[in-house]
């Protein structure tokens, strides 16, 4: 039993900086996944404002092509 403490004794900083990159490992995977669906979203919202403003866009010039039409 002495030699297994021991053991344990002379192994304690090996797990302890395997306990720490286990944690750090952990909250990076759990950080990117979190980042990655706050990016998708605003990437969604972005493109839908997008959407929004080349369909306004394109009202104009058809309501500008018909005054051009009537003026001409």
């Amino acid at each position: 039993m002495r030699t297994r403490e021991s053991i344990w004794k002379r192994r304690a900083g090996l797990l302890v900086v395997a306990g720490i990159f286990f944690a750090a490992n952990l909250a990076f995977l759990l950080g990117s996944r979190s980042i990655t669906a706050a990016r998708r979203q605003a990437l969604e919202e972005r493109r839908t404002a997008l959407t929004r403003d080349v369909a306004s866009h394109e009202a104009e010039a058809t309501k500008l092509g018909g005054q051009r039409d009537r003026v001409a």
